[in-house]
């Protein structure tokens, strides 16, 4: 929820201030960053409940 918010926020303030092609590189980079943001979490997650779970 937060995190889609955030993400929205990214794709305003870049619509805002990169015109033309510059703006699709940014858009991709952005949507790269997040998705790059969820894996880590993700990983994180299965990293902290393996360790929970053994002991």
């Amino acid at each position: 929820m937060l995190r889609s918010r955030f993400i929205n926020y990214l794709f305003t303030s870049v619509f805002n201030t990169f015109p033309g092609t510059q703006q699709k590189f940014v858009i991709l980079v952005s949507i790269a960053v997040a998705v790059a943001f969820d894996v880590a979490v993700a990983v994180a997650n299965l990293k902290i409940s393996r360790r929970t779970s053994q002991h």
